[in-house]
This record gives C-alpha cells, structure tokens and sequence, in this order.
C-alpha cells in the first residue's frame, strides 16, 4: 500500500499543475487563487525585450535578422537610455515604465512559485500523513501478530519519509514561514530599487533597472525564503524576551529623570530658552527648515 501511494503521489505531481484542481474551475487552487494573466505575461524573449525598450522601432536595423539580434538588443538600450535635454524627466518615467512592467511579470511568476511550494507541501503531508494513519490503524485492528507488525512498521516508514521530505524541501520549516520570508525579502529590494529612481538616468541606466528587477526575481526562491526565516529567527533569539524587558526598564527611567528634571524649571524657563519668541514663530521657523531640507529625502542613493 505505501508503495502504491508513492507511485500515485509521483504519478500525480508529475502530470498536475500548480494552479489545476479538480473544483476550482480553472480559477481557485485550495492554496491560492490563479494568475491574472497568461504565462505569456511573464516570459521574455529578445524580441519582446527590443519591444519594451524600443516600442517605437526608432532604433531598428534595416533589414535585421535573428542573427543580429546582440545588435538590435544595444541599439534598444541605446534609444532607451537617450535623454531629451529639454525635459530629461520624460527618460526617467520610460525607465520606470520599463521597470515597472518587468517587476509586474516577475511578481506574477513568483506568485505562481509560492502557490507550486503551498501545494507540494500539500501532497507530501497529506497523502503521507493519511497513509501513515491507515497504516498505523490497520495494524492496531488485525489480529495476526505477524500482520500487525508489518503494517506498524509501514506506518513508521511512511511517518519517517514524510518527515525526511520536509526536511529536505523545507529544512523543516513550513511553507507559512517560508511564503512570506520571501515576500519580505523582495519587499526589501523593491524598496531599494524605488529609492534609485529619483537618481538621474546617467546615474541609474535601464541596463541598471533590469539588473536590479533580475536581482528582485532571483530573490523567489526556497533559499532565499529559509535564510530570511532563519535570520528573523536567530535576531529574535538574540534580543530575546529579558533583553527587550532591560531596555524597557532604562528608557522608562529615563523618561522619569526628564520629568522630574522639568518639574524643577521655572515656568519662565522654556520662554527664555526661545529667546522671547512665539511658539507660532518656532514652528514657522521648523516648517522653512523642513522645506529647505525636502528634497534631501528624495536623494539619488548611488
């Protein structure tokens, strides 16, 4: 029996894909619901790539082949990194649009990812996990010593493999920790690759924004979700329940010493210390200094 729920599960996984199911109708997996779009959406060939950066076809070869495609590729990026000097802005929103359409078909086919991971995870613990009950109840109702033995032993090889399995897929964490470790870790890295757009475009060039969406796909991937796991883990270990509690204590302390300090200050002392002037007028003087200072939080970062 173990056998044959081995070959079924390797039967089954090997012709199922992961968003069929027998009731979703093409549209729901009991792990998530389908795609929006085609898988066409997100694959990329050279010829869609010269496309994204030359819709226009301004810097085609006369006569190209798919032989000189190195060529039509270089001559894309050339017209995609081409800068109107008298409205450089208008090559910084291409670049993004460009960006933006690579990331949407990676997000795609990431979540296509998670969604095969959920239901792998499915397979070996469910199919695994009733063999493993049938087993072991079977062999608890025979009467046949010999029988129950062997079915007892089949119960434990069966427990055994599917523990191995998580072990070696998952190392041993479930997919409700590894799913949204990955989706943290790529959250990380769009938000670098947002923070580079407000560089100018001969800063960050396309070349460097599909390099970056290359690094923010790669990031979908089991490794990437257990280290990012592992690491949260190991953080919360180090600060730990009694270390949060210490520090707890001190800026409570802290925040006593302040009040009592406040309490001793003649009621004169903070209009003194501003000189005289309004409340109103410090507050118009802080506004104009976090204008002036604005356009330091949109800095280029390379």
């Amino acid at each position: 029996m173990l056998f044959v729920s081995v070959g079924f599960i390797s039967a089954g996984c090997a012709g199922t894909t992961p968003e069929s199911s027998l009731f979703g109708d093409k549209r729901v997996t009991t792990a998530s619901a389908n795609q929006m779009f085609d898988k066409n959406f997100e694959s990329f060939s050279d010829e869609k790539l010269v496309s994204l950066l030359d819709p226009e076809g301004t810097g085609s070869v006369e006569g190209s082949s798919g032989g000189e495609m190195a060529q039509r590729l270089d001559l894309a990026f050339l017209h995609a990194n081409k800068v109107d000097s008298s409205d450089p802005s208008k090559a910084e929103a291409r670049r993004s649009q460009i960006q933006d359409r690579l990331i949407a078909a990676s997000n795609q086919r990431c979540n296509l990812y998670t969604t095969y991971l959920k239901r792998i995870s499915e397979y070996t613990n469910g199919i695994f996990g009733v063999t493993t009950t049938l087993l072991g109840g079977a062999g608890a109702i025979v009467t046949g010593e010999n029988a129950a033995r062997t079915l007892s032993g089949l119960a434990g090889i069966s427990s055994g493999t599917r523990a191995e399995l998580n072990q070696a897929v998952f190392e041993s964490l479930t997919t409700s920790v590894i799913v949204p470790a990955i989706r943290l870790r790529r959250e990380e890295i769009l938000q670098s690759i947002l923070a580079k757009r407000a560089c100018p475009l001969t800063k960050y060039t396309v070349e460097g924004a599909i390099a970056d969406v290359i690094n923010y796909h790669g990031a979908c991937s089991i490794d990437t979700g257990i280290a990012y796991a592992e690491k949260s883990i190991q953080s919360y270990d180090d600060i730990g329940v009694k270390k949060f509690k210490e520090i707890d204590a001190l800026l409570k302390r802290k925040d006593a010493s302040e009040n009592s300090a406040n309490k001793g200050k003649p009621s004169g002392a903070s209009e003194g210390a501003n000189g005289g002037r309004s409340p109103q007028a410090g507050q118009s003087e802080k506004a104009a200094k976090n204008v002036s200072n604005s356009g330091s939080d949109k800095s280029c970062p390379l």
